[in-house]
């Protein structure tokens, strides 16, 4: 069998030969951006029909030899969306520098290229950037896991290259445990504990690896917490739930993917897990419970299911300028016949009047956000039962010249997270956050690994005692902060404000604060397990927002590492 990287080099080459005999049928493909031909109109009392393709993400750049699977959804007429991935027809402008099967985009040889989607006579295409660059190092999170016997665990390989740029390389790398009678890896990145002990597991590509050290505990499950604990929702939309696990030794394990799920009655249908976990949309008038199950543990949370009409839509914020190669996220706000509202981003259909300037993604967990290509304005806009709400997007040519990362000091102990934010200073004089964008790389992942892109980017968790420098990186420009990782042990949470206050329908933020051995502080408000003692009074999120559904006294806990902490509220 031959290694990994000469079966890569092998490939390219016979993808580079197949490149010369298609460039003729690709010499036909347009350039640019995800621009639709002329959108064609219901017919008379017909059904709605295809508008539009956007292609995902809208630009992207990979070394030679490495792949990227690309998504192409159909938009329609009346706001409704299909994933066209699959039914498509796929093209390269230039196959003998990015070929393409079904959506996959492989780097063939430096070089740029459009990749186009075909289907039902429209077209959308993403522009793909092929470089020479060489992969140096991955980085395995989460960094030193612990993993209660009978909860898989979802680990992430990304790859770091030569010309500073990061990507997630987890399905392309071998896996691997050093235990496997501890700790299987059935699938890329899938850990299955299988007895207690330490279990070396490493991801390898092209002759570099990493890997993190999965701690198998006999940890027993105490308790299940669904999020969001309630749910009201207008017939025909929809919302996404998770289930959060907690253990015996004050673990938490997100249990989304491995939960049996079900819904009590035919007012709700339930989607597969996905990127933003179980969505529930309702599809009749009433109220059904929604039930996660595991380990002999349920949690439940009531959905109901109104009659209430979209009457109005809204797009924040109203308008977007952004240089050229950054992203800035929209989002879509429905207003209802009841005086409701709820956060549509995810379902209405999103659509740039000038794809070349300004591409708007509906890719599952992107949706919204639009990708700044070449200077020039456009209208963004967004589509959900006939109602449409836009954003003017205005696209510079300006140049990213400096990088400020704050905090620019930080400490944390080991174990614990704090966010680095990057924030960049252009040509033109103009500020942007690049949080989302930069590639976020620490010194020494020994002492503390940080989310390098996408969900999180910019998160460094502390691994061991000592120092490291965090670096975000963006078109050849960086800015820098230091971490100081300390030994300190958490000894309380506390939950301010308490007591609190909340109107029916109204929400609270509450805050949760570790004091630790040392005497410092932290918020721990997005690292601990939130609970309701009474969710048919209150819920609250994942990120210890309250919301109060009926008038009574409700407990509030946050959960972090067996410490608890509590916050007693009162719903007007």
């Amino acid at each position: 069998m031959q290694p990994k990287s000469a079966f890569r080099r092998a490939h390219a080459a016979r993808l580079a030969t197949l490149a010369i005999a298609a460039a003729a049928l690709a010499a036909c493909s347009s350039g640019g951006g995800t621009s639709a031909p002329p959108a064609p109109q219901d017919p008379a009392g017909g059904a709605p029909v295809p508008r539009s393709i956007s292609v995902s993400p809208a630009a992207t750049t990979l070394a030679a030899g490495f792949t990227e699977r690309l998504t192409a959804i159909a938009t329609y007429s009346d706001g409704s969306k299909r994933d066209v991935t699959a039914a498509a027809a796929w093209e390269s402008s230039a196959p003998a520098t990015a070929a393409v099967t079904a959506g996959e985009v492989t780097g063939v040889a430096p070089g740029a290229a459009t990749v186009g989607a075909r289907w039902s006579g429209l077209r959308g295409a993403a522009e793909v950037t092929v470089t020479s660059a060489v992969l140096q190092s991955i980085v395995v999170t989460p960094p030193f896991p612990s993993l209660p016997l009978g909860a898989d665990l979802q680990l992430a390989a990304t790859g770091l290259f030569s010309d500073g740029s990061a990507r997630d390389v987890t399905a392309e790398a071998a896996w691997e445990s050093a235990a496997p009678a501890t700790a299987a890896v059935p699938s890329p990145g899938l850990v299955h504990p299988l007895a207690p002990g330490d279990a070396a597991v490493s991801a390898t590509l092209d002759g570099v690896s990493g890997a993190t050290t999965v701690s198998v505990t006999a940890a027993t499950l105490e308790a299940l917490d669904l999020y969001p604990g309630a749910a009201t929702l207008a017939r025909g939309t929809s919302t996404a739930f998770t289930v959060v696990a907690t253990y015996s030794d004050g673990t938490s394990a997100d249990l989304t993917a491995q939960a049996a799920w079900a819904a009590s009655g035919p007012e709700v249908t339930l989607s597969a897990p996905g990127p933003e976990g179980v969505v529930a949309t309702g599809a009749a008038e009433g109220t059904a419970t929604i039930t996660a199950a595991f380990g002999g543990l349920t949690s439940s949370g009531a959905v109901t299911v109104t009659a209430a009409e979209l009457t109005g839509l809204a797009v924040s914020p109203a308008a977007l300028d952004l240089p050229v190669g950054l992203s800035g996220a929209l989002s879509a706000t429905g207003t209802f016949s009841d005086g409701s509202t709820q956060d549509l981003t995810a379902q209405v259909a999103w659509v740039s009047s000038d794809a070349a300037v300004a591409a708007a993604s509906n890719a599952p967990g992107s949706e919204g956000l639009v990708s700044a290509l070449s200077a020039g304005d456009a209208t963004v806009s967004a589509t959900l039962f006939g109602r449409t709400a836009s954003a003017a997007v205005t696209v510079r040519a300006a140049v990213l010249q400096a990088i400020a990362v704050t905090p620019g000091t930080a400490s944390v102990p080991a174990g614990y997270q704090v966010r680095f934010r990057a924030t960049g200073t252009y040509s033109d004089g103009s500020t942007h956050d690049l949080t989302g964008s930069a590639v976020w790389i620490s010194a020494d992942p020994a002492i503390a690994t940080v989310v390098a892109t996408g969900t999180g980017a910019g998160t460094a968790t502390g691994v061991a005692p000592g120092t490291t420098r965090i670096t975000a990186g963006l078109g050849g420009v960086t800015g820098e902060a230091t971490l100081t990782v300390g030994s300190a042990r958490l000894v309380s949470v506390a939950v301010t404000p308490s007591p609190f206050d909340v109107g029916v329908g109204g929400t609270a933020q509450l805050t949760a604060t570790g004091t630790f051995s040392d005497g410092s502080t932290l918020d721990v408000t997005r690292q601990s397990v939130w609970s309701s003692s009474a969710k048919s009074i209150a819920t609250v999120s994942r990120g210890g927002v309250v919301t109060g559904l009926r008038a009574g006294s409700v407990t509030i806990q946050a959960n972090r590492a067996g410490r608890k902490g509590r916050a007693d509220g009162t719903v007007r």
